[in-house]
């Protein structure tokens, strides 16, 4: 019933009388004004048609109730068809903390009911079956409007949905009989967003956001859209650490779209190592390793020491010749990581002789003693 709070209707799939049984339906928003169809299976004896504009969006839901409930300014356009449906009498109510109070005054409205034979439009979709006769007869096809500009502020009408509705009695606690639910998909589609990546420290980004055309597009730093950080299809802040922020799209009806989220994301950059001997020998062979998992390597050797002859200098490890003499060398690593970062570090080597001298075939001689006396 019309006076019920949605919590308390219901549906269900099942047959309804013909005077009362829709076939087909539709309304559309033109400026500020609101229009609207409908057409029943049989014209015999008074019925009435009207619909709902929910404001928040009620429609009926696949357990068989309606949701949400009503919300402060939802209306309800009714027409009573009377003398077997050729005259139409419109009423506007507005639901307003839990009743209905019809809506008086100069608001713009009107409404007609077809009085001879139409064909039934040709347009995909539409099929029309009358109980008698063949296409629309006299009082089966129903039209009208109303002027929103004296009852709702255009942006009241962003969540829109409509529920076009029939029954027996002209008594708004009368039983429903058949129904129609749709929506004016006035919101704008959430933006389509691309977010960027950049390595550590961090720094700045470009954040990329599309929507429909003819929408402004805003960007957040909050999920409840509080702070506004910026307005255009591209943003570029500068992040030091992975940071998400919410755009949405604004129409020229100005209905906001849901919101989209798009990260900026700083990824982590390698932690270079160079695990190896800090001192070498001259002309030695030595083994230097770096961190395992990275992309790339790039080993370089300066000073006095070379890579090995045929050896790889892009592998994890890399192989080390020092030079016949002392001195010194430095092995520089540059490594990439999984995200693209890269991350160097070097390490100093010295080439020292550690090792004592052996002497070969000395002359042969006597004990000399301690403090020999002088010849």
């Amino acid at each position: 019933k019309d006076v019920n709070e949605m919590s308390q209707w219901t549906w269900s799939y099942g047959n309804t009388n013909d005077k009362t049984d829709i076939q087909n339906a539709g309304a559309a928003i033109i400026g500020s004004r609101l229009y609207f169809f409908g057409d029943r299976h049989a014209a015999n004896g008074d019925a009435n048609i009207g619909f709902w504009l929910f404001l928040n969006g009620t429609a009926p839901q696949p357990d068989f109730t309606f949701a949400p409930n009503h919300t402060n300014g939802d209306l309800l356009v009714l027409s009573n068809f009377l003398n077997g449906g050729g005259v139409p009498q419109i009423r506007v109510y507005e639901w307003n903390n839990g009743s209905l109070a019809e809506i008086t005054g100069t608001t713009d409205k009107g409404a007609s009911v077809n009085t001879m034979h139409y064909n039934v439009p040709s347009y995909m979709g539409w099929a029309f079956m009358p109980k008698t006769g063949t296409g629309y007869e006299a009082g089966l096809f129903f039209e009208g409007f109303i002027d929103l500009s004296s009852i709702l502020n255009e942006s009241d009408l962003c969540n829109t949905t409509v529920l076009f509705e029939t029954r027996n009695s002209q008594s708004l606690p009368a039983q429903l009989g058949d129904f129609a639910a749709g929506s004016f998909n006035l919101k704008p589609d959430p933006p389509v967003t691309q977010g960027d990546e950049i390595c550590e420290p961090g720094g700045e980004v470009t954040l990329q956001a599309t929507a429909e055309p003819g929408t402004t597009i805003r960007w957040y730093s909050d999920e409840m859209l509080q702070n506004l950080l910026h307005t255009g299809g591209s943003y570029m802040p500068n992040v030091t650490m992975t940071t998400t922020f919410w755009v949405t799209a604004t129409n020229e009806a100005d209905c906001v779209s849901d919101a989209s989220e798009v990260v900026a994301t700083v990824n982590p950059a390698p932690e270079c190592a160079i695990a190896g001997n800090d001192t070498v020998c001259p002309g030695s062979e030595f083994t230097y390793s770096a961190p395992a998992g990275m992309s790339t390597y790039a080993w370089m050797v300066t000073g006095d020491a070379a890579i090995k002859a045929g050896t790889p200098d892009d592998k994890m490890t890399v192989t080390v010749v020092a030079d016949q003499t002392c001195g010194s060398f430095k092995v520089s690593l540059e490594i990439t990581n999984a995200f693209g970062c890269e991350s160097n570090c070097e390490k100093e080597v010295d080439i020292v002789d550690e090792e004592k001298p052996v002497a070969d075939e000395c002359p042969a001689g006597g004990e000399l003693g301690c403090n020999p006396d002088e010849a």
